[in-house]
């Protein structure tokens, strides 16, 4: 008896958690991605058909990056989980894309044909050696007379040279294959990457209270996304919004391929969560002296390359899109004369009735019909028998933007395929356009360029997030700055770039400026003159800054003797601000002078 209940508890602490008969194995389908700024939350589905009481699942196709403590899973039909268990799987065989395929295939014809080249060049080099051997066995023997002797050394020659014009042909183009072969490897390399991870499967234990077919939903978190904003703006005639084109970037290293997913972008950022600061005593005690050095702000100003900017428009992000049918009903269609064939305006572009037919019903905001009065006044004869009005979604109508108390998501109606090689893909969130108050700004001590800046009030309100903008004015491109909208000021200000068809000239007027001697100290006075023209066709509004030294000392005297009509925007940094509209081919001159008194025996940085 005792051996008995012995042999019993060895194969009951033997026996593995699961056992391999009657496991069931199932693959999971990725339904939805919630790619965070780090990270995402994965979601999978399943159907699975359980037994009564207990069942034992093996899921595959789930992420090799899965953070074990975010699992989630749930069953239908009152099915509880009773166990879970993460295992690896290294033998499952991983087989290569039909891109890494390819690449596979001209690797292997880049090595044949080096071996080949190979072979060529080690047959040149023993001709030669041959040609060298024959040449020195006819030059001693004897009784050659002078024609034989000519025509050998006209053969050795002419062999000489086409042997090694062949073998440096041979070298040349090895030196290519070579070239080619490393390039197709890097390549098939980072088309691997994808596929590098070793593959997780998910055991499951399931109690099921009947048989049937049931639901499985698996949803986790992983480190291996993220997502990034980025903007692009579109600046025309001075009087028009400014138009921005709010983008994001998005990439995926989870070791699956992405197939048709509901994809949503969150600016959650995880273990992002802060225990609140509490005071505690607060000690005084000596310390050594520390230099503080200010550093300023990093300052992003537009550069002035230019190249034709090129918006994607959102038919640029249909590839791998799959978007669902809807029925769409046609307001007032009974007004319609049907004798007759109407008249079809898609976005306002007359279209014929096969044209329209061809338009997917699903990207169909809204159709609409005119009645005969409306129509014949817009369209004339063309509109006898009616006019159909169908409106196109445009890329707001895609992505859903929501606010929770901590985060936005953007929910983008539309199924997505992302592949998981890490490589970069862009999507349009949202178009929006915001009015803007348009200046030209100078400051000619620092910079005598002129800039044009956007003035944006009530930012606040479209929920902007902080990324880098390219910029474009009137279809050229201008360069790069940054949105920062986590900031504290009214007006959110951009730099659009500079334009020199305003023209802003600084100089010191020597005969208004003097140096004179008061006893020990020396008085200096400066006036600068500074000089403003409009060469464009449109009135423009200019913001013009100068400078006047200020001083800490009080052997030092600094006094403003004219500051010109200007407003004194900063006394500690001594600004000078004029604020005036230029009008077409206007100029107009500004004046402003300050004195220095110092001790005569110092020199100031001036």
């Amino acid at each position: 008896m005792k051996r008995l209940l012995l042999c019993i508890s060895i194969l009951l602490v033997s026996s593995p958690i699961f056992a391999d008969n009657d496991q069931i194995e199932v693959d999971a389908k990725l339904e939805s991605a919630t790619i965070l700024q780090i990270g995402a939350e994965l979601t999978h589905s399943a159907k699975v058909t359980l037994k009564p009481g207990t069942n034992e699942l093996i899921i595959k196709n789930i992420s090799s990056t899965i953070d074990a403590n975010s699992l989630q899973v749930s069953c239908s039909g009152g099915v509880i989980v009773l166990t879970s268990e993460f295992s690896s799987s290294y033998l499952s065989k991983k087989e290569d894309s039909p891109e890494a395929k390819k690449l596979q295939d001209s690797i292997e014809a880049c090595e044949k044909e080096l071996t080949r080249l190979k072979t060529a060049i080690a047959i040149n080099e023993d001709v030669m050696e041959l040609l060298k051997a024959n040449k020195k066995v006819g030059s001693e023997q004897s009784g050659l007379n002078v024609s034989d002797f000519i025509k050998m050394m006209e053969y050795y020659e002419n062999k000489s040279v086409e042997l090694q014009t062949e073998r440096q042909n041979n070298q040349e183009q090895t030196k290519r294959v070579n070239e080619k072969l490393s390039n197709l490897r890097m390549q098939l390399e980072q088309e691997r990457t994808k596929n590098n991870k070793v593959s997780n499967v998910l055991k499951l234990r399931l109690a099921s209270p009947y048989s049937g077919s049931k639901d499985l939903t698996i949803s986790y978190y992983t480190m291996a996304a993220k997502w990034t904003p980025f903007y692009d703006i579109q600046v025309f005639e001075s009087d028009k919004p400014i138009k921005i084109i709010g983008k994001a970037k998005f990439m995926q290293t989870t070791g699956l391929d992405w197939k048709n997913v509901k994809l949503s972008l969150s600016t959650a950022i995880p273990n992002n969560g802060k225990t609140a600061p509490k005071f505690s005593t607060w000690f005084l005690q000596y310390q050594s002296p520390m230099i503080i050095t200010a550093y300023g702000a990093k300052r992003y100003a537009a550069q002035n390359t230019i190249s034709q900017n090129d918006i994607s428009s959102f038919s640029g992000m249909a590839a791998g899109i799959q978007v669902q049918e809807q029925n769409i009903r046609i307001r007032g269609t009974s007004s319609i004369n049907t004798d007759n064939e109407p008249l079809y305006v898609v976005n306002g572009v007359p279209m014929s009735s096969e044209e329209v037919n061809a338009i997917d019903p699903s990207y169909i905001k809204e159709m609409n019909v005119l009645n005969y009065e409306s129509a014949s006044a817009l369209y004339g004869a063309r509109a006898a028998s009616g006019v159909i009005l169908i409106t196109l979604k445009d890329v707001n109508d895609y992505v859903v933007e929501s606010e929770s108390q901590t985060d936005f998501t953007y929910d983008i109606d539309a199924l997505y395929d992302l592949p998981g090689n890490g490589k970069e893909q862009s999507v349009t969130l949202r178009i929006i356009e915001l009015p803007a108050q348009f200046e030209y700004y100078c400051a000619p001590k620092l910079d005598k360029a002129v800039f044009l800046l956007a003035n944006i009030n009530d930012w606040e309100k479209y929920n902007l997030l902080p990324g880098e903008t390219a910029i474009t004015r009137d279809g050229t491109y201008i360069g790069k700055t940054m949105i920062d909208p986590y900031q504290t000021q009214k007006t959110l200000n951009l730099s659009l770039g500079t334009d020199k068809r305003i023209i802003v000239k600084r100089e010191k007027l020597q005969d208004f400026s003097s140096t004179k001697f008061i006893g020990n100290s020396k008085l200096q006075v400066f006036r600068y003159q500074l000089t403003v023209k409009n060469n464009k066709t449109v009135p423009v509004q200019m913001v013009l800054k100068d400078q006047y030294p200020t001083s800490t000392r009080k052997d030092i005297e600094v006094e403003v003797l004219d500051k010109g009509n200007a407003n004194i925007e900063n006394e500690q940094v001594g600004v000078l601000t004029w604020i005036f509209t230029l009008q077409p081919g206007e100029t107009k001159t500004v004046q402003h002078s300050y004195s220095i008194k110092y001790p005569k025996n110092e020199s100031l940085n001036l």
